[in-house]
């Protein structure tokens, strides 16, 4: 039943001891000793699943988790002693990061400032899923009610200890730099976040991307899945904007026609992403909108890369609506033309091979941790 369960069974507890008890208002010792276990087991795993994202955080953002888990009654990683809930944002930020060769444990970062980017991701993933349909059992729907509250909390807690070392900086401030020196290299440091542009952490994070700013997503969609349409165009330094009035001049091309293969393996491995001119303006006025955004676009990548064939390569093309959603996308993929030397398939082959171990790894814990919840609910309807 996991941790949602566990807070089930306390909301039972406390109406049969309203039932039993309601005459008094007293608890006997053996709901006072259950509810003291239920709260230990919940402080504990609480504990565990920090460890497991906050590595190298500090004792004040560890001080933060532990009491939001109080708060809550959940952890940010849905772990419980009888397994996970369910699979929630800051365990697919975890997978995300082991796929991309990053400390799968330090997801909160060093800071207080990094482990508000983190919360605030895992909250802005969650109200923006990739399956925003998918059907959820009644018992992860509650389970993913609880983890939408724990970011929150968790959150708001950080903001204000944020505020808190802000004051008390300004307040230390004496002997080393001046008031007004201290006011301007924050001033220069902000300017510098802020600086650092949307266009600059796609790039950064795909090198060799390339960036557009235009209004694509207002091309339909039946014109942007004809196989005769001009992706193409997208992966050069400069796309001539006539293309977002284009217009098919002939019946469309089946896959397996020569010019589509030919532009498809010309474009193997390359990404570009186009971006609305409003887009980039919020982004620019709003860091926090342009990692979201930058957030999205990684977990949408590493999922689809994670899920090719062996020894596939894509190339990516993504159109954001002005609001920052993916509004079209065009994703190609193949072995590769001219093929890889030796050393590098053999390279290629042993990344592979980890991956695979890595995810096979990841699917048993799921397996395992659904199987021991099942089994928990069946002992749970005998008795």
């Amino acid at each position: 039943m996991g941790i949602s369960g566990i807070g089930a069974a306390e909301y039972q507890m406390a109406g049969y001891r309203a039932g039993r008890n309601g005459e008094t208002g007293t608890k006997n010792f053996m709901e006072t000793v259950a509810e003291k276990s239920a709260q230990d087991k919940v402080t504990e795993y609480g504990e565990k699943a920090f460890d497991l994202v906050g590595a190298k955080a500090p004792q004040s953002v560890k001080n933060a988790w532990m009491e939001t888990v109080e708060e809550v009654g959940v952890n940010g990683l849905g772990m419980t002693s009888n397994g996970s809930t369910h699979i929630t944002q800051l365990h697919i930020q975890q997978v995300i990061a082991n796929y991309w060769g990053l400390d799968c444990k330090n997801i909160l970062g060093s800071s207080v400032q990094s482990a508000m980017q983190a919360a605030q991701k895992a909250l802005y993933d969650f109200d923006h899923p990739l399956e925003p349909e998918k059907v959820r059992s009644m018992e992860e729907q509650r389970a993913r009610t609880k983890e939408r509250e724990f970011y929150t909390v968790f959150l708001d807690k950080l903001k204000n200890l944020a505020g808190q070392n802000q004051r008390n900086e300004a307040v230390n401030i004496s002997g080393g730099i001046s008031f007004t020196e201290h006011v301007a290299t924050k001033a220069a440091i902000q300017s510098y976040v802020l600086e650092r542009s949307f266009k600059d952490m796609w790039q950064t994070r795909f090198p060799g991307a390339y960036y557009h700013t235009m209004d694509a997503c207002q091309i339909s969609q039946g014109i942007w899945e004809r196989l005769d349409f001009p992706h193409d165009e997208f992966f050069r330094n400069k796309v001539n904007k006539s293309i977002l009035d284009w217009k098919p001049t002939g019946a469309e091309p089946k896959m397996a026609d020569v010019s589509v293969q030919s532009r498809v393996g010309a474009s193997l491995g390359k990404k570009s992403i186009v971006v609305p001119p409003a887009l980039e303006e919020k982004m620019k006025n709003d860091p926090a909108l342009a990692k979201q955004v930058m957030g999205k676009i990684e977990t949408f990548i590493a999922t689809k890369e994670a899920a090719k064939r062996p020894g596939r390569i894509c190339s990516y093309i993504l159109v954001l609506d002005e609001e920052g959603e993916i509004a079209h996308t065009c994703i190609s993929s193949g072995g590769g033309i001219s093929g890889p030397t030796e050393a590098a398939q053999r390279q290629f082959e042993a990344e592979q091979e980890a991956k695979r171990k890595r995810r096979a790894e990841y699917m048993e814990i799921v397996e395992e941790s659904a199987l021991k919840r099942k089994r928990m609910e069946q002992e749970a309807v005998i008795w």
